[in-house]
């Protein structure tokens, strides 16, 4: 993910800084291109070689290695559960065939691999 400055927010004459971040897991396909996030990582560096035969000398790029990202002005970060939604759920957990409803809503373009869904 490459993440820049909001242009509104840069003076004008100069360009946005941008910094790379690495998503994992539950992170992965989290943001959309043009939302505003705010992110919580560590930030590493890594020896880039092909960076270091260009230049003739040691070059790190650093990246920002996600833990957390919050979408700002996100309606959904601050969803609760109501109590009809959670009977809703306590309905659901009953029904036996519930992981074939399940399996048949993971990716509903693609024909059957009930297995790997």
């Amino acid at each position: 993910l490459l993440v820049q400055e909001s242009p509104s927010q840069v003076p004008a004459g100069r360009l946005p800084r941008h910094k790379d971040i690495v998503l994992l897991r539950d992170l992965i396909d989290t943001v959309r291109p043009g939302e505003e996030i705010d992110v919580t990582g560590i930030y590493t560096n890594t020896f880039d070689m092909g960076l270091n035969v260009q230049n003739g000398f040691p070059v790190f790029s650093t990246v920002i290695e996600a833990n957390s990202i919050s979408k700002q002005g996100d309606s959904y970060s601050s969803f609760t559960l109501t109590d009809e939604d959670k009977a809703t759920i306590r309905q659901l957990a009953k029904d036996p065939n519930i992981a074939q409803r399940v399996f048949q809503s993971i990716a509903p373009s693609i024909y059957g691999h009930e297995q790997v869904k």
